[in-house]
């Protein structure tokens, strides 16, 4: 019989130190020879403290049995307890083995055959998950207790900072440890927070900004690439003006604990209060959850789409006791006159001179149909780069899986110990494979979206059933906000910009809703991070109007 050997450590520091993975294996050789079995595999946890199945050789290891034709006929391990602590997680995957031909020992837990062993297996599996329940929960209430006199117990430190040994001596005598400035990530903190608050070289920068500056820079998250929930997490934790929190989240569930279990844990500050608290008055100004409802809500009909020269959006003020309405930089009234130099818009003539463009010279059948066309070249002459991209993303995915598969090779054989450096390079080759398939997906999809005619007669109706409502405030406003990106204002001009594929959309609303709402629905469009929600495929910021 061909068998493939599982081992099973808590924490990375075992991994190192303890001779328990060895151990295990020693036993495991021992047992397979003295039982006539080969062993053709070998797969080594590196540290995961866990009862479900968040482990990577686990996951490996049950995918792999699932080949055809399999590669082992059976799993040995030390004891159940290594395989799985939960009941019904042991039962279901020993389960999943046993449906692929696949047998299940422990080595130190023989029961033999029949309903009997198979009883006592259950109830040896019961009793793990009893006693790993016990051990979670008195070693939380260690690290509670280390946290309260002011020592660090997580597993890594923010990024920003590092854990510094002290002269006091902890369990099994190491020493504990307590949180410094690591002072070349702090000084990217605070970059990030100067660039989030101020801009660069005169350009507004969020979160999606900062995060491609930092790339282009060649700066990563401690070996990763940047993201935009990393990003959150640095903008909005306090723990960078030196309130560290410990027994913030329950790691099993991932829900917030209330605030009277946290514990405060002291530590230096990066940031300064003052700076924190303006960043988070800036966060939820920019929150997109809370755009649409207050663009829309907004009587102003340009209010959530004009914007200043300087990158500011421009807001609704008042004068002479609120009997005159003007559009003004939100800059220049924050900061005063000296930051911009942009004069106020009478709001009722800027938004009938919009308008009245918008009617001229959009809404009018040629220039429409002329948009149209464009827009289903521009589109057509993309994909040919697209795919050119995907073949080189390809490229570069099957580099990735190449050095993943030598790897675990080297592992396997021995060749190479699995060190926190070696475990570093995985997680960066993984990473890589992950972000390149997912932009891969994303272009196929892109290549997939169909180019829809939209006919004349289609236009010359939706160009006129638009004007005819244009006088409707509620209307005009709800069309703005679905085909205009925004209004960059200027001394001397003012420059619409929209987006082709939404023309398109509304056209075909138009025709489909004949005699009804002619405004589609609100769908949001802004990508929170780089997810599964493809971008519209023709390029964003497309002009409307020449």
């Amino acid at each position: 019989m061909r068998v493939a050997l599982y081992a099973r450590v808590s924490t990375g520091r075992q991994l190192q130190n303890d001779l328990s993975v060895p151990d295990q294996l020693r036993s495991m050789h021992e047992w397979a020879a003295g039982h006539g079995y080969r062993v053709v595999r070998e797969y080594v946890e590196a540290g995961t403290a866990t009862s479900d199945d968040k482990r990577p050789e686990f996951n490996r290891m049950m995918d792999e049995s699932r080949l055809k034709p399999r590669p082992f006929d059976g799993v040995v391990v030390h004891s159940q307890s290594r395989f799985y602590r939960d009941l019904l997680g042991f039962l279901t995957h020993e389960h999943e083995l046993e449906k692929k031909g696949v047998t299940l020992f422990a080595i130190t837990q023989d029961f033999g055959e029949g309903e009997n062993a198979k009883f006592m297996r259950q109830m040896t599996s019961l009793f793990d998950a009893h006693s790993s329940r016990e051990n979670a929960k008195h070693t939380h209430r260690a690290m509670c207790q280390n946290a309260r006199m002011g020592f660090y117990s997580a597993s890594q430190p923010p990024y920003g900072y590092m854990t510094i040994t002290t002269d006091v001596s902890g369990a099994r005598g190491r020493k504990k440890k307590k949180l410094a400035i690591n002072e070349d990530e702090a000084a990217v903190v605070r970059d990030i927070y100067r660039w989030y608050l101020n801009g660069l070289g005169g350009k507004t920068m969020g979160m999606k900004e900062i995060v491609k500056h930092l790339t282009d820079l060649g700066i990563t998250m401690r070996g990763r690439p940047w993201r935009i929930q990393k990003m959150q997490d640095i903008l909005s934790s306090r723990a960078y003006v030196g309130e560290h929190y410990f027994n913030v989240k329950n790691s099993k569930t991932g829900e917030i604990r209330p605030a009277s279990e946290w514990i405060s844990v002291e530590s230096e500050a990066i940031i300064d209060a003052e700076t924190f608290e303006r960043v988070s008055e800036l966060r939820e100004i920019r929150s997109p959850k809370k755009t649409p409802p207050r663009v829309v809500g907004n009587p102003t009909l340009l209010t959530g789409i004009v914007k200043c020269e300087c990158g500011a959006a421009m807001t609704l003020a008042t004068g002479k006791s609120g009997n005159y309405r003007y559009y003004k930089c939100s800059a220049r009234m924050a900061k005063g006159g000296a930051n911009c130099h942009s004069r106020n818009l009478p709001a009722e003539a800027f938004d009938r001179k919009i308008l009245d463009t918008m009617a001229d010279r959009l809404l009018a059948p040629e220039r429409m149909n002329a948009i149209l066309v464009e827009m289903r070249k521009t589109v057509r002459e993309s994909r040919e780069d697209q795919q050119a991209r995907i073949n080189a993303l390809s490229r570069q995915k099957q580099t990735a899986e190449a050095g993943l598969n030598r790897l675990y090779e080297a592992i396997e054989k021995g060749t190479i110990p699995l060190d926190d450096l070696l475990q570093k390079r995985l997680e960066t080759l993984k990473t890589s494979r992950e972000a390149l398939q997912q932009e891969i997906t994303r272009l196929y999809q892109s290549m997939a979206a169909p180019v829809e005619q939209v006919l004349p007669s289609m236009v010359e109706r939706f160009c006129k059933g638009v004007r005819k409502k244009l006088d409707d405030p509620a209307f005009a406003k709800r069309y703005l906000q679905l085909l205009v990106e925004d209004i960059i204002v200027t001394d001397s001009q003012a420059t619409i910009r929209g987006n082709k594929a939404k023309l398109a959309a509304a056209i075909r609303a138009h025709k489909e809703k004949l005699g009804t709402d002619l405004v589609p629905s609100f769908t949001r469009v802004w990508r929170a991070r780089d997810d599964s929600n493809v971008r519209p495929l023709p390029s964003e910021g497309s002009t409307l109007s020449s």
